[in-house]
């Protein structure tokens, strides 16, 4: 049933598992945080109106949130705050004789 509902839809079935770990990864301040919950209180309704819901998870779209999301690790996150920040001012003389 899977793989035709797949078909049925344009999608190859070797993408349901990237479908399935994006699915994973969309938290409560995602946009499709939503449609997320109504699949996991019913995954039927899911395969019986995929073509309802395959937009959201379109393998075009999963692949270019893959290249987001590598670019988003590659990035510093760090942030310092210059009033949270201590410093130590060394100052002296040195000689040598």
């Amino acid at each position: 049933m899977v793989i035709s509902k797949l078909k049925s839809v344009n999608i190859d079935p070797k993408q349901l598992k990237n479908i399935t770990k994006y699915i994973e990864t969309i938290d409560k301040d995602d946009d499709l945080f939503p449609i997320v919950e109504e699949i996991a209180h019913n995954p039927n309704a899911f395969w019986l109106n995929i073509e309802n819901y395959i937009e959201f998870f379109d393998p075009d779209n999963l692949n270019e949130m893959e290249n987001v999301g590598k670019d988003m690790r590659s990035v510093d996150t760090r942030k310092a705050s210059l009033e949270t920040t201590k410093y130590k001012v060394l100052n002296g003389n040195i000689v040598f004789k």
